[in-house]
């Protein structure tokens, strides 16, 4: 065979390795993403997260066949993954494909309700959009930095490390279902990519596998691939078969959140913005019934307050026979027979409080009045019959109610943060000024929110100790969630028990139905006065069909800003209903908090300088910025520690002398020219100077010194060893002079100069 033919030869047999080992790397990013299953409800999650996936990958391969250095690839694909997302995600908000500040509003407040979630939410849960944003600058990332160590950097072990991460926190998180199918692929990926990336970038000369005759790549796949499908094919079967594969687990940390009959989930009022805005026209469930206006469909209730999310925890039982006796002896009884269609929850919605139910299997929670479908199914497609008793309330006994509040209500709906805003204490301080009853400063509390505050979707969601104070003492804008959680804490900073509820309004009447949409999702504040569960209503242009009567809030479901009108007032006081006297309440000389943040207590509480969706990425970007600083100017330090440390231990200038040539050695291993086990210096020097990596003459000089010094029968003077270690310094600074930008920072930040060798 002729050179030409050969030379042909052996590029066609490295050629298709490397675009084989490229679309082996896709498959391990892309079986990590399928993985990511397990953590969900729906696959709403897929196509953008595998399309994110594709797209750096793709990006990648182009870019280091274009030649560029690594940073401007890196800085390349950090940009292109930004328009990549606000385009496939935010695209309505963009201008000329450019995210715009609309864009970066959106995505804030997504990323803000996810992080909200994250720390309460259990699989399988919702989709919500921050989640598949955060998974697809998750998975761009782990793409980018596969590629990098696999075609640039040429490890392994490095490679896979991003996507196996992502596994452990799949298996440690992710439901149990799907498990050993997407374990298969993942192995069975890697396994391939580990393949083809040893015949691609081969470590040494590779022992012959069959015929010499026979392109050796191609046999060298065959029996690979051989022992991959033997090997997964004998997990698959003998792994079921081991003795305890069966077991339950020796500790089972799921279960360590509550486990028996609790169950976590995510907090609906995460969501809440999300229903309201996106789900506006979307019928979620009908409601046929006689009743001419309906009720609150509740869904469940919210009691504890951490880290700005309200949530709770249920124990449950099945839901058989008589459910619970209604707190007031006085209330409507309702029929109802309800069909969901599009709820996808695992709350049953039910008016406040039901009695019976049948049609449906479910648990009950009798402590929070909530109704929940047996574990693994969802309120989509079901009908179900239910008997509920709405209960009604007189002021005059809510009033004069001396009733005291058991202990067990008192220690799980009083509770507040302990770093809870001195001015927002303060203010729930003055509101109740002057007013004796629970119930006149529960109904102050309402008033306040409905006289100066606005309804509005278009404001941030989650109710945080920051939101909350921008929400009560500058915007005064909000929507159901700020309302209700608000009102809660500002409740029990009074000393009320109170709890937020969370379902629908009742929605339009068709028929003898109620439809039920996304537009009246909603939530409010629940009361304990006078051994009851009281509702009320702080949200403007909403009101309860049953609770005008203590509320004072005539019935409605609409949007925008409602105050109270004359002709109100002149109902209020033709109908005999006994209200509150609030005319001692002056909330127009409340604190100005625009211009005073200590509200007068002289306790500092300035709302943020910056909203959260650019303070947080700006603290991210500030950590990344450290955390690179202190490696970028760290990692020197320690190998100049090192090196240092070394000396001083040599022992003499014999020792000092060999350091000088581990220095140099491990210099050029950084090259990829590393001196084998075995190998002495000279025959290092033999086999690395004609490849003109340094100076040959200098790197000769310093093998011929060091090995004089090592076994010469006198030891060195101080000259020897001064001149050994100025060449180890001009051939590392001629290595430095000759590499990339690139290179030169790879091996300023390369941790093996701290190993001992």
């Amino acid at each position: 065979m002729s050179l030409k033919r050969q030379t042909a030869s052996h590029q066609t047999a490295i050629g298709w390795p490397l675009l084989a080992s490229e679309m082996a790397l896709i498959a391990v990013t892309l079986s990590t993403v399928v993985a990511l299953s397990r953590l969900f409800e729906n696959n709403d999650y897929l196509a953008p997260t595998a399309g994110a996936a594709l797209a750096s990958h793709l990006l990648a391969m182009l870019l280091r066949r274009a030649r560029l250095s690594t940073a401007v690839s890196l800085a390349t694909s950090t940009v292109v993954m930004v328009f990549f997302v606000a385009n496939v995600r935010y695209g309505s908000t963009t201008t000329a494909r450019a995210p715009t500040g609309e864009t970066w509003s959106t995505l804030g407040n997504d990323l803000s309700q996810a992080w909200d979630a994250f720390s309460i939410v259990k699989a399988p849960t919702i989709a919500l959009e921050g989640f598949i944003v955060s998974l697809m600058v998750v998975v761009w990332t782990v793409a980018t930095l596969a590629d990098l160590a696999a075609f640039r950097i040429r490890t392994v072990v490095e490679t896979v490390l991003p996507s196996t991460i992502l596994i452990i926190f799949v298996s440690l998180l992710g439901v149990p279902e799907l498990r050993g199918l997407t374990t298969l692929l993942f192995l069975a990926a890697v396994a391939m990519f580990v393949l083809l990336s040893r015949i691609t970038f081969p470590l040494s000369a590779a022992v012959p596998v069959g015929s010499t005759r026979t392109r050796q790549p191609s046999a060298q796949l065959r029996a690979g691939m051989a022992l991959i499908s033997l090997t997964l094919v004998a997990g698959l079967t003998l792994g079921p078969m081991l003795p305890g594969a069966d077991a339950e687990a020796v500790i089972d940390w799921k279960a360590l959140d509550g486990g028996g009959g609790s169950r976590v989930t995510l907090s609906p009022l995460v969501d809440a913005r999300g229903r309201l805005v996106e789900q506006t026209d979307i019928e979620l469930f009908r409601v046929r019934t006689d009743s001419n206006v309906g009720a609150y469909w509740r869904t469940t209730s919210l009691d504890t307050y951490d880290g700005g999310v309200w949530g709770s925890s249920y124990s449950y039982s099945d839901a058989r026979g008589t459910l619970s006796s209604p707190d007031s002896t006085q209330g409507e009884i309702l029929d109802l027979e309800v069909s969901v269609t599009n709820l996808g929850d695992i709350w049953i919605p039910a008016p406040y409080q039901p009695v019976t139910i049948s049609g449906v299997d479910a648990k009950w929670d009798p402590q929070s009045s909530t109704l929940v479908t047996i574990p693994g199914q969802f309120t989509d497609d079901i009908t179900y019959s239910l008997t509920a008793v709405v209960p009604e309330f007189n002021p005059a006994r809510l009033r004069a109610s001396q009733q005291p509040i058991p202990d067990d209500i008192r220690e799980r709906y009083s509770g507040v943060p302990a770093d809870l805003s001195d001015s927002i204490v303060e203010l729930s301080r003055q509101l109740g000024a002057g007013l004796d009853s629970d119930y006149d400063k529960a109904l102050a509390i309402q008033d306040f929110f409905r006289d100066n505050f606005q309804y509005s979707t278009e404001v941030a969601g989650g109710h945080d100790g920051d939101r909350i104070e921008n929400f009560l003492f500058i915007d005064r804008v909000g929507y159901c969630e700020q309302f209700a959680g608000t009102y809660a804490l500002l409740a029990r900073a009074a000393g009320l028990p109170t709890r937020v509820a969370v379902g629908f309004t009742p929605g339009q009447r068709v028929g003898e139905e109620f439809v039920v949409k996304g537009e009246n999702y909603h939530a409010w504040p629940e009361v304990w006065i006078g051994g009851a569960w009281v509702q009320f209503e702080p949200t403007p242009g909403r009101g309860s069909p049953q609770g005008e009567a203590w509320t004072g809030v005539a019935p409605g479901q609409e949007g925008g800003f409602t105050g109270r009108s004359e002709e109100d007032e002149a109902e209020d006081e033709g109908s005999g209903l006994v209200l509150p006297d609030l005319s001692g309440q002056n909330f127009e000389n409340l604190p100005d908090f625009e211009t005073d943040p200590t509200g007068g207590t002289g306790v500092g509480t300035d709302g943020p300088l910056l909203s959260p969706w650019i303070s947080r990425p700006i603290a991210a970007i500030g950590i990344v910025a450290a955390v690179s600083a202190a490696l970028w100017w760290g990692m020197p330090a320690l190998v100049a520690r090192r090196r240092r440390k070394r000396l001083a231990e040599a022992g003499g200038v014999r020792g000092r002398v060999e350091v000088a040539w581990h220095n140099l050695t491990d210099s050029l291993r950084q090259t990829g020219h590393a001196p084998a086990p075995a190998e002495t210096r000279r025959e290092f020097v033999s086999r690395v100077g004609p490849l003109g990596v340094v100076d040959n003459t200098r790197l000769r000089q310093v093998a011929l010194l060091v090995d004089a010094s090592i076994y010469g029968r006198s030891e060195p003077d101080d000259e020897v060893e001064a001149h050994t270690h100025a060449l180890v310094a001009e051939l590392e600074h001629e290595l430095a002079e000759r590499a990339t930008a690139s290179e030169r920072a790879r091996r300023r930040l390369d941790p093996r100069l701290l190993l001992d060798r």
